[in-house]
């Protein structure tokens, strides 16, 4: 099976800090850890996963780049 690599980006759209407080690959490996931990308003942490077995992915020949939003919940 081909390799299967990710890679991510989040942005934080909110007004408040986001700290990524944990991570892990299931399979395969970091290629690259998520960078800042820390990401300020505006900001964007990216990251990227390498799998050489391929076993995280079964019918998916190629995946670029995947984009995540995380929002911060109004608070009442």
């Amino acid at each position: 099976m081909a390799d299967f690599s990710t890679y991510g980006y989040i942005k934080n759209s909110t007004s408040s800090t986001i700290k990524i407080t944990n991570f892990h690959a299931t399979h395969g490996s970091w290629s690259k850890q998520p960078t800042p931990t820390t990401i300020k308003p505006g900001d964007v942490c990216s990251f990227a996963q390498k799998d050489p077995t391929g076993a995280a992915v079964t019918r998916v020949s190629s995946l670029d780049k995947n984009t995540f939003v995380f929002r911060h919940p109004k608070v009442s």
